[in-house]
């Protein structure tokens, strides 16, 4: 139910998308309600950590701050010799609990830090600072089951991940579980069938069941109907793909989630992230002030 394997949900983008601008291919059908005129512009920083909605049917949202994070992240990757990273970390039950209360006593008692300043100080801290990663951002999530988990967008070499693991099942945050931790590099996209439509839907199937191995796609999950029909819900990709700004996208979709009342946002970007993506930010609101 989480990890990198399920980023393309809300996917928004392919390798065509790091123009702040909103710039998505709009010949691909799945991708159509990112199109650039149907985007908002934005045209001053406050909008920037705004999370719009494209399409509330398909469940598609974007949020500006995510995507230049990811956008600048990747520009560095040759220059620093490093890779992208999405990271998703199961969160303990106490710790959970421990975050709850600490937002009930922000809100009687002014006390500080607030949950969400808890768990960017704890990240910083025990992983960051002690793996040397100076460009991050992160996403807090809460499950249908109530538990919570964060997803982390990172820049680092090979050599480092080797700690990243190592220190992440070290943290406090950290569920105590198997599969608590999650760590790529890559993806495999996801198209819902709720999205592509019955027609779609079932040209991906005849592609499928006519190149076999050779199609781009494979089915990825079934549903049954009452009459044990099954048809497919989501199909995915056969190959893998370097994190891109459908990540972002992905990650926008529970932005308007109020998790903690003490909190405006459940996402945070380190500073030196932030440093440097607003001289982008900048240019790309003026152009959109003139248009």
């Amino acid at each position: 139910m989480f990890g990198i394997d399920r980023i393309a949900e809300g996917l928004g983008a392919n390798e065509g998308v790091m123009d702040l601008v909103s710039v998505v291919p709009d010949n691909n059908i799945y991708f159509k309600d990112y199109k650039p005129e149907s985007l908002v512009k934005i045209r001053n920083i406050r909008e920037l950590y705004r999370t719009y909605t494209v399409c509330p049917k398909n469940k598609l949202f974007v949020n500006y701050a995510l995507r230049a994070c990811v956008s600048e992240m990747n520009s560095l990757q040759v220059t620093n010799n490093s890779d992208l990273y999405f990271l998703t970390i199961q969160i303990d039950k106490s710790y959970s609990d421990a975050l709850f209360k600490r937002d009930k006593d922000a809100i009687a008692f002014k006390r500080r830090p607030k949950p969400m300043e808890k768990l960017s100080n704890d990240l910083r801290r025990g992983l960051f600072l002690k793996s040397n990663i100076d460009s991050y951002c992160y996403v807090l999530e809460r499950s249908l089951n109530g538990r919570l988990h964060v997803h982390v967008i990172f820049l680092a070499d090979p050599k480092t991940i080797i700690e990243v693991r190592k220190l992440t099942k070290g943290l406090t945050l950290t569920a105590k579980t198997v599969n608590a931790v999650d760590l790529r590099n890559k993806y495999k996209r996801k198209m819902y069938s709720y999205v592509l439509g019955k027609n779609r839907t079932d040209l991906m199937l005849l592609d499928i069941e006519t190149m076999g191995d050779d199609s781009s796609y494979e089915v990825y999950q079934y549903t049954v109907d009452g009459d044990g029909k099954k048809y497919p819900r989501s199909f995915q990709s056969r190959l893998w793909f370097d994190i891109d700004c459908g990540v972002a996208d992905y990650l926008s979709k529970t932005l308007n989630d109020k998790i903690f009342k003490s909190s405006t946002y459940n996402f945070s970007i380190n500073k030196r992230l932030r440093e440097r993506i607003h001289p982008l930010i900048k240019s790309a609101i003026e152009l959109n002030k003139k248009s």
